[in-house]
């Protein structure tokens, strides 16, 4: 039976004929059944012009079977670019699995290139790429692709890798929480894997810092602290050394601590409690030099039998020379058998306030702590100028030259 359709019809318009109303669809006429639009198509259609939704109906439904996907494609010269799965073909299987949403990329010859972006449908888990980020419980979780060495964050600059944190990185896992640390790495101006200059150990918490830096200067290296470091604990340290900085250094001719992997450097273990800081060096020679300025004022050295704590006394350091009377000092200077108040232990002394007015250069004030402090050492000269008069006085009274020991008893 022949339908007398009306001629040049509009986008959209209905007619009725034989019980069935049409709609026209742009190139021809479907039929239009129940209260929503179920366009039928034949195979091989295409519609041209723009697609036009209707205000009062904005609904677009695509209606697949099960296990198959719901597909929107963008095209450039009939190669496909983009491909929307509104539902795609992985299977339903209950408790809302399935069906996810997913974005596919495709090359310029139209090959998929991978799912650009899904969205799971029973989790709400988003994946970008191989990347999952999910919103759960307000956390932002990243879950590791099927790669080594994943998930990670980067940070770029013209396009090019600058620093890529992996918050998993492609240490194997072997069990007891061994593996997948925490680690960041730096990548140089062509974008290429640099060094890994932190990781953070998740089996252990162990964090190393690392450097590439190869120098002696005080001023670079690994790990600088600027404005003080907090330890909480035991810090033992066999790489602490060779153009390895701690703090900052304002001048030149700084002491660096390290092992022993050149003339000079050492081990140093720092232990908690009243466990000593002791260093491990095996030739003789300095272990620690103080300077001033980039002058050496003094030095710790060491020995196969004793350690030796030394402090500036070059005589091309020194000029006008004068001899000089102890015996006011020793006279003056009260020296007092006492007791710690702290731990009740007595010991012999000095009080720091009373000696620094009889001679002032082995006592030191600290105005924060209002503390006195005094260096026993720097009454070694005093009590040998002293100990010389008396044995000229001596030599006086034995009747002999003060200059010359006495003759030895035969």
């Amino acid at each position: 039976m022949a339908i007398d359709f009306p001629a040049s019809p509009t986008i959209g318009q209905t007619f009725t004929s034989g019980g069935m109303v049409y709609v026209f669809n742009g190139t021809g006429w479907t039929v239009k059944g129940g209260t929503t639009l179920d366009w039928v198509l034949k195979a091989g259609d295409t519609m041209s012009g723009d697609l036009t939704i209707s205000k009062t109906k904005p609904n677009v439904i695509l209606d697949r079977p099960v296990g198959s996907p719901a597909e929107i494609f963008s095209k450039t010269g009939g190669l496909t670019r983009w491909r929307i799965n509104l539902a795609n073909g992985l299977a339903e299987s209950g408790g809302n699995v399935g069906s996810g949403f997913q974005i596919d990329r495709y090359d310029d010859a139209g090959n998929i290139i991978e799912a650009a972006l899904k969205i799971d449908r029973a989790t709400g888990y988003v994946t970008i790429g191989q990347t999952t980020i999910a919103n759960a419980y307000g956390n932002l979780i990243i879950q590791a692709g099927a790669g080594t060495g994943s998930p990670l964050i980067q940070g770029m600059k013209g396009g090019l890798v600058r620093w890529e944190l992996f918050l998993g990185d492609s240490t194997a896992e072997t069990g007891s929480d061994a593996g997948s640390n925490f680690s960041i790495r730096s990548d140089t101006d062509a974008g290429v894997a640099k060094a890994t200059p932190l990781t953070i150990s998740r089996a252990t918490g162990a964090t190393a810092l690392s450097s590439t830096v190869a120098s002696t200067s005080p001023t670079t290296g690994a790990l600088t602290v600027a404005g003080g470091l907090g330890v909480a604990g035991n810090i033992h340290s066999s790489a602490i050394g060779l153009g390895t900085a701690i703090g900052t250094y304002p001048g030149v001719g700084n002491t660096t601590v390290g092992t022993e992997i050149g003339t000079g450097y050492f081990t140093v273990s720092i232990a908690s409690g009243n466990a000593p800081i002791f260093s491990n060096r095996n030739v003789d020679g300095g272990l620690m030099d103080c300077r001033r300025s980039g002058v050496s004022t003094g030095n710790i050295s060491t020995t196969a039998t004793a350690c030796s704590f030394n402090t500036s006394s070059d005589a091309n350091l020194k000029e006008d020379l004068k001899s000089f009377d102890a015996g006011n000092i020793i006279d003056d200077t009260e020296v007092y058998d006492f007791k710690w108040k702290a731990t009740g232990e007595r010991a012999y002394g000095v009080l720091g306030q009373q000696a620094k007015e009889v001679y002032a250069t082995p006592v030191t004030y600290d105005e924060k702590e209002d503390r006195h402090y005094v260096d026993y050492s720097k009454y070694v000269p005093v009590l040998l100028q002293e100990l010389k008069a008396v044995r000229a006085r001596l030599a006086v009274l034995e009747g002999r030259t003060p200059d010359k020991p006495p003759a030895k008893k035969r």
